[in-house]
């Protein structure tokens, strides 16, 4: 070694660059609009309450636990749910979360009020 550098190794690229399945390309498309709506809930927008409602039923245990807590921390409600119960335990639960979600986006999103003469 010269002038007291640090040694290395090289690793020559043999074949271009690593190819993603389209299957783990779409849900990395769907994990990422999922981690947005749970940071979103955290900073006070709701705008993905859908995405979380949705996840409930995810089959992977780690985005059911993290939607969950998003949706339990906006809504200060749990319905029950426990994210690491069996599907049908959970099925229940999720159900009230839906409509729960249902009747809250349409107090959220309302149409704007008439105006004079009652028109819009």
């Amino acid at each position: 070694m010269v002038g007291g550098g640090c040694g290395g190794f090289v690793l020559p690229a043999v074949g271009g660059p690593p190819r993603v399945p389209a299957e783990m390309t779409s849900a990395a498309g769907r994990r990422d609009a999922l981690l947005g709506a749970i940071e979103d809930v955290y900073r006070g927008q709701w705008a993905g309450m859908g995405l979380l409602v949705d996840a409930l039923a995810d089959p992977d245990v780690r985005w059911r636990r993290a939607a969950y807590h998003a949706l339990r921390q906006a809504a200060e409600r749990s319905f029950g749910y426990d994210p690491e119960a069996g599907a049908t335990a959970r099925a229940a639960s999720a159900a009230a979360w839906r409509d729960w979600w249902v009747a809250t986006e349409r107090r959220l999103i309302t149409p704007p009020a008439a105006g004079p003469g009652g028109r819009r």
